[in-house]
């Protein structure tokens, strides 16, 4: 008997982020543009068909959460069917790379995001606001027999790209599960789709300048080769394109001047806030520790051998030290509401996945 999968695919997790629409009684959302209409395209080694069947199609954006390495002159034509396709008036998004910690610049970002005007590239930050480590950095370099650009400023902006909550098939959350910037170009991606709602007539090049400007800077002031013009600050672009619009059409742009909540981030605030954080059961192993001690997923692992658990590293230091000291059994106390849940594990697996888990509104 055929068995159902509820754990997620990459494009099932991209489409969820760029127009999926929630997940009602769950406590994370999922979706930046709700009402926008998705559909997933297998190109393999016809892109070519694949593009000019999204143009045919009136496609507004195109995500791409795939790299290909070593195309050498090959590049050129990728380049051209994007442009291409851009001037069509598709939007083509993808993540920077995760080859920070494989490549050298110029190469860590690879075809299709080291394209420059026609593909628009998000790196990654952390829930901190600093750069993830795996994140592909720029500039990249172009000089082919067409294109001799040189050194071309690259990513445009970032996003969050690492620990992102998880929706499975079944509609049941993980708080965090998502993992690469194959989910930074899709949040890049809906904040297009959401800025096209405000206004339909938007062209690629106006996008890209409105949610470039509007970034919130997070790493060395002004543009830099981490994370590009900044964070994407999706409500200071939305405001923008309306105030553009209203504009356009002859009307008071007053509501959408001047600045508002929303307009900026107390990233140091945040930063505070998330260093307070806690580790939450995921996936419970049948016939584990965990299991046999009755607890549940959302559990919450309050200390293992004496030791506050609050992140991964505070486990990784409990572990350590119940090595060091020979237990040959480790209390443990979880939580569960009002209920405190305690017994004794045996060194080796816990039974369950671990899920770091932050109250700050910000990643709710």
């Amino acid at each position: 008997m055929a068995r159902s999968i509820r754990v997620p695919s990459n494009g099932f997790m991209c489409a969820a982020i760029i127009c999926g629409t929630g997940a009602r009684g769950r406590p994370y959302e999922f979706g930046i543009a709700p009402e926008g209409a998705w559909t997933g395209v297998i190109a393999s080694g016809r892109f070519e068909a694949a593009i000019e069947w999204a143009v045919e199609q009136g496609a507004d954006t195109y995500s791409m959460s795939f790299s290909i390495p070593g195309l050498g002159e090959y590049r050129s034509h990728w380049r051209k069917v994007m442009e291409h396709g851009s001037f069509c008036g598709i939007c083509f998004v993808s993540g920077a790379g995760n080859f920070a910690q494989q490549a050298r610049v110029p190469v860590q970002m690879r075809t299709p995001e080291d394209i420059p005007d026609a593909v628009f590239a998000a790196a990654g930050v952390q829930r901190t606001f600093a750069r993830t480590p795996f994140s592909s950095k720029g500039p990249v370099e172009w000089k082919t027999s067409h294109y001799a650009d040189g050194r071309v400023q690259k990513p445009e902006v970032c996003a969050f790209n690492m620990g992102l909550p998880q929706l499975w098939l079944d509609g049941t959350t993980r708080p965090s599960g998502l993992n690469g910037n194959s989910f930074a170009g899709p949040m890049f991606c809906g904040a297009i789709a959401l800025m096209l709602s405000a206004d339909p007539d938007l062209l690629p090049w106006d996008l890209k300048q409105i949610i470039t400007s509007t970034a919130t800077d997070v790493a060395a002031d002004g543009v830099d080769d981490e994370t590009g013009h900044g964070l994407i600050n999706c409500y200071r672009a939305v405001r923008e394109v309306l105030r553009r619009k209203a504009i356009r059409e002859g009307k008071d742009p007053g509501r959408f001047t001047g600045r508002q909540d929303g307009d900026t981030l107390d990233i140091a605030g945040i930063q505070k806030r998330l260093q307070i954080s806690r580790v939450e059961v995921g996936r419970v192993q049948p016939d584990g520790q965990a299991a046999r001690l009755g607890i549940k997923p959302g559990d919450v692992l309050v200390s293992y051998h004496d030791r506050k658990t609050a992140s991964r590293r505070d486990i990784q230091v409990a572990k350590r030290q119940a090595v060091t000291d020979k237990a040959e059994k480790i209390r443990v106390v979880f939580r569960r509401g009002d209920r405190v849940i305690r017994g004794e594990f045996r060194p080796g697996p816990m039974g369950f996945a671990p899920s770091i888990a932050y109250d700050d509104p910000t990643f709710r």
